[in-house]
């Protein structure tokens, strides 16, 4: 009985603990919920005026580039307008100072007009059918002087040149400071003249020399990506000529773009300086590519895997290959004429056509290695290579 009395005390304090546990917990979750509500109010609002501020300081941000740009725009639109009137101003003076003075655009005396002034043009033509007291000088344009023409002191004309009437009068000296261009006409027998082929062969072996030295040292200084490139050109060939052209047509448009943009921009003008290093770059890029199919070409010739490592004889033997009938034809042509009369104006083209591919498709695989920076699987060996080796 006693021991069943105290069963009962025990249930009914345990029961009674429960409940207040219970009420507890709850009264601890429903504090926690509303802690919980509060806090993420808060920090709903808090994250609400700091995207507010971010927003009205970049908008702050964006009117003041926009008004910095503006402001560059029109302090840059009066220098102009300035440089203009000064130029203007600078004619005017000229010619009230006794020179009548034209740059770029033409002039014309008319017949039965007269000039007292001396005649500058520069950049344009000067038609003289009246009388001109004074000398007449155009430079980088054309004078022609008509069949009524009187010309009463010396006639200079620099890189241009001069249309005289044989009736035309003059009492100065005539100038004609021509530029002198090389001799392209062919002798007797169809050739360049020899020392025009000399030059064009001495011009060659720099320019190759150059390109052979670059390649060299590319391979050996970064010889893993040399033959990365040379593998992508394995794998898709097609694919790196049609990039090779591609660079090759956007490069310049490209290049004008970025100048523009960083000329007129206000951050960018301190960047132009960086526009020769991207050249510079962009050159090493091409001629990498290069150096990657010229190692691509010996190393096939010398019968090792696609996607072998490139090494330096397998760039100069795929540089000799690509260039021996470039060499060919221009020292035949200057050395001895008479041997290789028939065949020069065939290998000279076809060995420039030839280097051209290989620019064009290393252009190609080395933008692609550049971009795309998954690994490339070289293509298998044929059958009857695999069976040999």
């Amino acid at each position: 009985m006693a021991a069943g009395r105290f069963g009962e005390h025990v249930g009914e304090a345990a029961g009674r603990f429960g409940e207040h546990v219970g009420e507890t917990a709850g009264r601890f979750g429903e504090r926690v919920g509303e802690t919980a509500g509060r806090l993420g109010e808060r920090v709903g609002e808090t994250a609400g005026h700091l995207g507010e501020r971010v927003g009205v300081t970049a908008g702050h941000f964006g009117e003041r580039v926009g008004e910095t740009a503006e402001r560059a725009s029109e302090r840059f639109g009066e220098r102009l307008e300035r440089a203009g009137e000064r130029f203007e101003q600078l004619g005017r003076t000229v010619n009230q100072r006794g020179v009548r003075f034209r740059v770029a655009t033409d002039y014309y005396l008319p017949a039965g007009a007269t000039l007292t002034q001396p005649l500058v043009v520069i950049g344009g033509d000067a038609t003289i059918d009246g009388h001109a007291e004074s000398d007449v000088v155009v430079v980088g344009g054309r004078l022609r002087a008509g069949p009524r023409a009187a010309i009463g002191g010396d006639v200079l004309t620099f890189a241009g040149n001069a249309l005289i009437d044989p009736k035309a009068q003059f009492k100065g000296r005539i100038h004609d400071a021509a530029l002198l261009l090389p001799d392209f006409s062919l002798d007797e027998d169809g050739h360049l003249p020899r020392d025009l082929s000399e030059a064009i062969m001495g011009f060659t072996i720099i320019r190759l020399g150059l390109v052979l030295t670059m390649s060299t040292l590319l391979t050996l200084v970064a010889r893993r990506w040399v033959t990365s490139i040379s593998t992508r050109m394995s794998s898709s060939p097609i694919g790196s000529a049609f990039t090779g052209v591609a660079g090759q047509v956007l490069a310049l448009p490209a290049l004008v773009a970025l100048t523009t943009f960083l000329a007129v921009s206000v951050i960018g003008i301190p960047l132009l300086g960086a526009i020769p290093f991207l050249m510079g770059a962009f050159g090493i890029v091409w001629t990498a590519g290069f150096a990657a199919a010229a190692a691509r070409l010996g190393s096939r010739l010398r019968g090792k895997a696609p996607g072998s490592e490139a090494g330096v004889f397998d760039v100069v033997l795929g540089f000799s290959l690509l260039t021996a009938m470039t060499v060919a034809g221009n020292v035949g042509s200057a050395l001895a004429p008479g041997a290789f009369g028939e065949l020069a104006p065939t290998l000279i083209p076809a060995g420039l056509v030839v280097e051209y591919l290989a620019w064009t498709v290393g252009l190609g695989a080395a933008l692609r290695s550049i971009v795309c920076r998954r690994r490339v699987v070289p293509p298998p060996l044929p059958a009857a290579a695999t069976a040999t080796a």
